[in-house]
């Protein structure tokens, strides 16, 4: 199944929303490749900071898959490695260029010439680097977008070769830089040529989530891991947080001074604060989306309503209409697949808060929300954010 499929995909998340508690380790089928040979990630952990890793793009670059196959061993041994963190762990990415041994899938398309970026396109059909008839048209490519949709990870590591190196695209400078000193490689935030469509440009750049490309050299798959197991595990434990000399609420502060209105969301910290003139005027209990998949970034209140209904009909929009609580505040942010917009609203159930408990939007208890949502005109900015590096604690609360 592609991203194409809106509606199965929200079915899928709220499967993996109702199995996510109890399963620590399972196996996720992601769609089929041209061939129909299936491709699969194992889920391992149930923490709330996820790690996308993806091997075998290629099927001439092999060595991802023994490098991963090895991750997935180790963090079965070492299950400390992921309290609080969920690896999700593709090894083969490209299963019909494995078994061929070639670069392209089955129809001689460039997976990583085929995500739908600005800049896609450019190599002729038959050429080394063709990124296919349209954007994302191929199933392995559609593959990989399903895993951003359902398990909305925080940072992404794929595996190519052979150019020696930790490439990175997005905001990954940090993550790059620790995983480069663990196994000593080049740091290289460019490989020195065009790269039209790939997924780098596509998850880094334009999603803004943090993607390395750690380019193996040449040599046994055995000194590749060695070299490499502690480049990984840095990456599954790495947090942005932790390697930051800013604090997530003076920085939300920052960004509220001279602003009438403001609100800031901590994903990490499940909280919202709500400040007006410039003051902190609360901080409330949240849930975020199942995943991660809460967007991040600057924001607006695009609507406003109160006891907001969803048209009936579609049984998913029954379902969302009841859970709603009795306030919303609707931003200008939609799912970049689905076009579900997201935004900020009150629940009758607060035993969901606290937890990544959403399709995406902020809950939080309706009398919190009707504490303040008269005075959110449509235009306030939001700031959702996923850092919780406070310096100390939220002052109180005034103005």
């Amino acid at each position: 199944m592609g991203p194409g499929a809106p509606e199965n995909a929200l079915a899928r998340q709220e499967l993996l929303q109702g199995n996510q508690r109890e399963a620590w380790d399972e196996t996720v089928c992601l769609g089929c490749s041209v061939e129909g040979r299936p491709i699969s990630a194992t889920r391992l952990g149930t923490g709330p900071e996820v790690t996308l890793f993806l091997g075998v793009v290629h099927g001439d670059e092999p060595a991802g898959e023994r490098l991963l196959g090895n991750l997935v061993e180790l963090l079965r041994k070492k299950r400390e490695l992921l309290k609080g963190r969920t690896a999700v762990i593709l090894p083969i990415v490209n299963p019909d260029g494995l078994a061929r041994r070639g670069r392209t899938n089955a129809r001689g398309v460039d997976i990583n010439r085929s995500f739908p970026t600005e800049d896609w396109g450019g190599e002729p059909a038959g050429s080394r680097y063709w990124g296919g008839r349209k954007p994302g048209s191929e199933p392995e490519t559609q593959a990989i977008m399903e895993a951003l949709v359902l398990f909305r990870p925080a940072k992404i590591v794929t595996i190519h070769a052979p150019l020696h190196s930790v490439n990175y695209d997005g905001p990954a400078e940090g993550l790059a830089a620790a995983m480069s000193e663990k196994n000593r490689y080049p740091l290289a935030p460019d490989i020195g040529y065009p790269t039209p469509g790939s997924f780098g440009t596509y998850a880094g750049k334009e999603l803004k989530i943090p993607t390395i490309t750690l380019e193996l050299p040449d040599g046994p798959p055995e000194r590749l891991w060695l070299a490499n197991r502690e480049a990984l595990v840095e990456a599954l434990v790495y947090s942005r947080s932790q390697h930051s000399q800013s604090s997530t609420y003076y920085t939300f502060a920052a960004e509220a001074a001279g602003r009438k209105r403001f609100i800031a969301v901590d994903k990490a910290g499940y909280s919202l604060y709500w400040f007006r003139n410039g003051k902190l005027a609360g901080r409330f209990d949240v849930a975020t989306g199942i995943c991660g998949c809460t967007p991040e970034g600057h924001f607006r209140v695009s609507d406003r309503e109160a006891n907001r209904r969803l048209p009936s009909g579609k049984l998913l929009e029954q379902r969302l209409s009841t859970e709603l609580g009795d306030y919303w505040l609707g931003l200008d942010v939609r799912h970049h697949i689905t076009g579900v917009q997201f935004g900020i609203h009150g629940t009758d159930q607060p035993e969901s808060v606290g937890s990544q408990s959403s399709r995406g939007c902020v809950r939080l208890c309706n009398q919190d929300l009707k504490t303040f949502y008269d005075d959110v005109p449509v235009g306030t900015e939001v700031w959702i954010f996923r850092e919780a590096d406070l310096a100390g604690p939220v002052p109180e609360t005034g103005g």
